[in-house]
């Protein structure tokens, strides 16, 4: 029972220290910004959590005929591996990962082998002992494998290969996010091109009109063609009139009947900055010439998503031409091109500026209601008077959480008190888990009747696995059907949402797992702390007694030495050796429970010297036996000298004492840099122990050796764990049977101590 429940205590604690690096690893692929980020992010923590002596990512190319070696970690340079360039159609472990869409575990070289016998001969390459290969998914796509490498035996717990299975998902969401960006990013860039090729095609056109024309906004005129900047005189790359006064002030334009002066709130272009469609002829006064021009002034308002933005004015020269009917009812055509394709091009202009604000915006939020706002916005922006309204499900229901503020009265309403969930549309979206776009919206019909002012709607659903959990529609009352443009804008905007939508919801559910967490973490450092207080407690008060059961029975003896028969001085030794050894545990356990309750004192502790202190202090063990010492150079690591002590002495009295029956005995130390920590290891040659029972070593008063045989009280292997754990490191051991042990635990590094093993020389 109690080897189950130390079992289920490290699964969980594995399970916790796994979900902290998903956590971790989560975090980082949202801010990854490229294939070789993503990578990184996701193979570095794959090698460390499980530590493997190396791993590599293999991504199918664009056709999906071949898997490429995309990157690599922990692999000797310039030397070769299995995992190699090849096609989707070798039989290989990769390959086969991809094919049959479950991931392959390889414990030993064994399994491997009895899989691929030929693996090493196509490779060319030499086979790792144990191996994972984990397929990346993604809606049943396949996107690549990662594989893990180890040089030792690897048995994949439940929790390490749950780990692996997620930290492929989260990589395979990570580059399909990656895709969609890019994607968006070139849409974006496609459309900026479009943009600046119809602008400078506006240039060309305005600069070709012989016509003024000027565009103005309420700050001030923003462009003028040729023809209007002669009437001011003005050299192209000269400042434009601040205002609209400016420019009629400038222009000195006049009532042509009275030739007074016109009041500036009849200039048409005043007239369209209000909203108003305006044309009128004047009289103004050529600054170059001095001579006076009569000119018909047409003007008319920019809307953009309902708002005046702006206004365009086109200035012809009629003096010269007022029976030239002809003419004028062409310059009235271009002239409403004009103001069409300028329109146009400043609502697309501020659709795209609103496409930019939008997809920073997805990047830095996290509240559902915002984004839909905004996503509301963006398509107001880019498609004119459309109604936008986004819902969420409550009740059987799918009511309007937010909406556009064009909507009518009554058909608010009805969106807000809700849609039946069963509503064919809203069903259908559902069902289908796409857009759907319903044309020649009849009201009566689909038994929304407060709809009826509507000629098109649109749904865009969004889901939290498998159910859904929200709603974008869109709608439009000026037309029967949707453009092949309007369906593209909506769903790119709706695709952006749910993006978003969907890191909103990691965030918020790793906010719930970090807080659950925390919880638990308090929890168990309470019951930690007061198990530690019942344990010091318990033992100090049993010291007692038990010295007195010594004390009285050594009494006991000094007073019956003479008339004690051997049975009964049989019986009296059994009692004194068994409260020596009560005594003992007593003791030890004491000092267990200082280790935890003694507050460390850290500074740089050279190993090396713990070493020796140790071999010192057990050296009256050593007399006549037969020890070869293999000691390589050890580092200086930041932490208490004092516990480490322990460590050291705990480890190397272990080796001294099982190697006991070795002739001669071989004890051997030595310490491995890793990129993060130092690797510590102690290995001898003794009786070692049976690998099945390794998870009940570092237990208190567990032992796997016959206390006649190896004599010990169980808890230093305890002790070792716990001091290791308070160092930020771990413990670990492997043997078999009748080949002796290996004992390691990491330290981390710090940049305040160099951690550097000493030269020989020094």
């Amino acid at each position: 029972m109690n080897f189950m429940l130390e079992r289920s205590d490290g699964e969980e604690a594995l399970r916790l220290l796994l979900g902290d690096r998903l956590q971790e690893v989560t975090a980082a692929l949202a801010s990854a910004k490229s294939e070789n980020e993503v990578l990184r992010v996701v193979l570095e923590p794959a090698l460390r959590s499980l530590q493997a002596v190396a791993g590599a990512v293999l991504l199918l190319d664009r056709e999906h005929s071949m898997l490429r070696l995309s990157a690599s970690s922990g692999y000797e340079k310039g030397g070769s591996t299995i995992w190699q360039d090849g096609p989707l159609s070798a039989e290989l472990p990769a390959t086969h990962a991809l094919q049959w869409g479950q991931a392959l575990f390889f414990e030993h070289a064994e399994a491997l082998h009895h899989a691929y016998p030929n693996l090493e001969q196509l490779t060319g390459a030499r086979g790792p002992v144990a191996s994972a290969v984990v397929p990346m998914l993604l809606e049943g796509q396949a996107l690549g494998v990662i594989v893990l490498d180890f040089r030792e035996p690897h048995v994949f717990t439940p929790p390490e290969r749950r780990f692996l299975l997620t930290l492929a998902s989260q990589c395979a969401i990570a580059f399909e996010r990656l895709m969609l960006a890019r994607e968006l990013e070139e849409r974006v860039d496609e459309r900026t091109r479009e943009l600046l090729q119809e602008k400078a095609e506006l240039e060309a056109i305005l600069a070709s009109i012989p016509d003024a024309v000027y565009v103005a906004s309420q700050s001030g005129v923003t462009r003028a063609n040729d023809s209007a900047r002669a009437l001011l005189n003005l050299p192209s790359g000269d400042p434009l009139p601040r205002s609209v006064a400016e420019l009629s002030e400038r222009l000195r334009v006049r009532d042509p009947r009275s030739g007074a002066r016109l009041n500036l709130n009849e200039e048409p272009l005043v007239r369209a900055l209000s909203g108003e469609t305006s044309s009128r002829d004047l009289l103004i006064r050529r600054d170059a010439t001095g001579e006076d021009l009569l000119l018909r002034s047409t003007a008319a308002p920019i809307h953009v998503g309902g708002a005046v933005v702006g206004a365009v004015c086109v200035k012809t020269d009629i003096t010269n031409s007022l029976q030239v009917r002809e003419v004028r009812a062409l310059n009235a055509q271009l002239e409403q091109r004009i103001l069409e394709r300028t329109m146009a091009l400043e609502q697309q202009s501020a659709a795209l500026d609103g496409f930019v604000q939008f997809a920073r915006l997805t990047a830095q939020a996290t509240d559902i209601l915002t984004l839909a706002r905004h996503a509301a916005q963006v398509l107001r922006a880019a498609l004119g008077e459309v109604s936008v309204a986004y819902y969420q499900p409550h009740d059987h229901l799918w009511k309007a959480r937010t909406w556009t503020d064009d909507i009518p009265p009554q058909a608010l309403e009805m969106i807000r008190s809700g849609v039946h969930m069963d509503h064919a549309s809203f069903a259908r979206a559902v069902r289908e888990r796409q857009v759907v776009y319903t044309e020649r919206w009849d009201a009566e019909s689909e038994g929304l009747a407060e709809s009826r002012e509507y000629g098109a709607g649109a749904l865009y659903p969004y889901f939290v696995g498998t159910e859904p959990c929200g709603m974008l529609n869109l709608a439009t009352r000026r037309a029967q059907a949707w453009s092949t443009r309007e369906k593209e804008v909506f769903e790119s905007v709706a695709q952006s949402l749910g993006l978003a939508l969907e890191r909103a919801e990691q965030a918020r559910q790793l906010d719930e797992q970090r807080q659950t967490l925390q919880k638990h973490s308090e929890a168990l450092e309470v019951a930690n702390e007061e198990l530690e207080a019942f344990s010091y407690s318990v033992s100090h008060d049993l010291r007692t007694p038990v010295r007195h059961i010594k004390g009285f029975a050594g009494l006991l003896r000094r007073a019956q030495q003479d008339r004690l028969d051997e049975k009964s001085a049989r019986y009296l030794a059994s009692i004194e050796q068994a409260a020596s050894t009560m005594d003992n545990l007593i003791e030890t356990l004491l000092d267990f429970s200082r280790t935890a309750r003694q507050p460390l004192q850290v500074a740089p502790v050279p190993l090396e010297q713990l070493v020796d202190r140790t071999r010192t202090a057990l050296a009256p063990d050593l007399q006549g036996r037969e020890i070869e010492w293999h000691l390589e150079k050890l580092p200086t690591v930041l932490g208490d000298g004092e516990t480490l002590q322990q460590v050291m002495t705990n480890l190397i009295s272990n080796a001294i004492k099982y190697t006991r029956p070795r002739r001669p005995a071989r004890i051997e130390i030595r310490a491995l840099e890793r990129p993060d920590d130092w690797l510590i290891t102690v290995r001898d040659n003794g009786v070692g122990f049976d690998s099945r029972y390794q998870d009940k070593l570092f237990g208190v008063f567990q032992r796997l050796h016959d206390e006649d045989d190896f004599e010990g009280t169980g808890v230093g292997l305890a002790n070792v764990k716990r001091i290791i754990a308070r160092h930020g490191g771990q413990v670990g051991a492997e043997s078999q049977v009748g080949q002796g042990a290996a004992f390691h635990f990491t330290l981390p590094k710090h940049p305040e101590v160099s951690g550097a093993v000493p030269d020989e020389s020094s």
